[in-house]
């Protein structure tokens, strides 16, 4: 029987991953995971190439019977999701104003165009941790992607809600005021070389190196620490205001979560919140999934309709 199959792609600031999806099952089908790398800062050819290899690696995994129905991509923004046409200018500036669907259909080798549909990242991620993940069954979700940049939804019966008055503009939180900036500048990797600057006077790449070289370690408790107070304090009134039954929390500082969990929920527990806080087990398999559900046509039916930009 032939099964109803897209690809699903996971594509950050220095890497893309991309699998086929069996949309049925919403299952990664064998050995279709590819991963690689490339610099944000090459040409757009060199980027567009690399890309491209990746998803024709990937496609190379489907039988030849198997038609498939499109390419998904959780894309980072700002970008034109609705008409494919990248907008970023402090990464991948070379891809500016292209429109992606064409580039990369025109490097595929043999094959016909394939129809793109995109959305954020973290609205990705936070579909298919709706879908599969520790959030599966429940309700109402709120999902935090900690990394490079501070990505946020608000999901509800597995589908972003992005115009309500119980959700901020835009359905997600990064560009909402906190103390003396808004909340990216406080819930990413920059937050924490800048305040590790501030108490030691030294450098460091990011949360991995507070927590393995010796003498940045000497800081580490207090930084994450307060890191899991500001969270708290800033995201508490949004998980009250919406009524979220579950807290997930991605990306590559939820690998210290255990740093700053205790802090976090003291913090919403001053605001008598009360919440079940998980990490993802998903990781990338969570954004690779919830873009492939971009082709399973019911899904595309109600999404399309709630999303005024796709």
């Amino acid at each position: 029987m032939s099964r109803n199959i897209a690809v699903g792609i996971d594509l950050g600031g220095t890497h893309l991953s991309s699998a086929l999806i069996d949309i049925d099952n919403l299952k990664i089908i064998h050995n279709s995971l590819t991963r690689n790398s490339y610099d944000h800062r090459a040409s757009a050819d060199e980027i567009l190439n690399k890309w491209t290899n990746n998803i024709e690696k990937t496609i190379s995994k489907s039988l030849a019977t198997e038609q498939i129905l499109g390419i998904g991509v959780a894309m980072p923004g700002p970008f034109d999701y609705k008409n494919g046409i990248s907008k970023m200018q402090q990464k991948m500036v070379s891809l500016y104003e292209k429109h992606i669907p064409t580039e990369i259909n025109a490097r595929l080798d043999g094959h016909d165009d394939y129809a793109f549909r995109f959305l954020n990242d973290a609205t990705c991620f936070a579909v298919g941790e709706s879908l599969l993940g520790t959030a599966k069954k429940i309700k109402k979700v709120v999902v935090l992607t900690l990394g490079t940049g501070f990505g946020s939804a608000f999901i509800e019966n597995t589908l972003p809600i992005v115009e309500r008055k119980d959700v901020p503009p835009e359905g997600c939180l990064w560009h909402l005021p906190f103390k003396d900036g808004i909340g990216d500048n406080y819930f990413s990797t920059g937050w924490f070389t800048k305040r590790y600057n501030t108490l030691s006077g030294k450098q460091i790449a990011g949360v991995k190196e507070l927590l393995t070289q010796e003498e940045a370690q000497n800081y580490a408790v207090e930084i994450l620490e307060e890191f899991g107070s500001n969270l708290g304090e800033f995201i508490g009134p949004w998980l009250k205001k919406f009524n979220a039954e579950v807290l997930i929390i991605g990306g590559n500082i939820s690998k210290a979560v255990d740093y700053f969990i205790l802090s976090l929920k003291d913090s919403l527990s001053t605001q008598q919140v009360e919440i079940q806080i998980s990490t993802s087990d998903l990781m990338e398999e969570a954004a690779i999934i919830g873009s492939a559900k971009l082709f399973d046509p019911s899904f595309w039916q109600i999404a399309s309709k709630k999303f005024p930009n796709l």
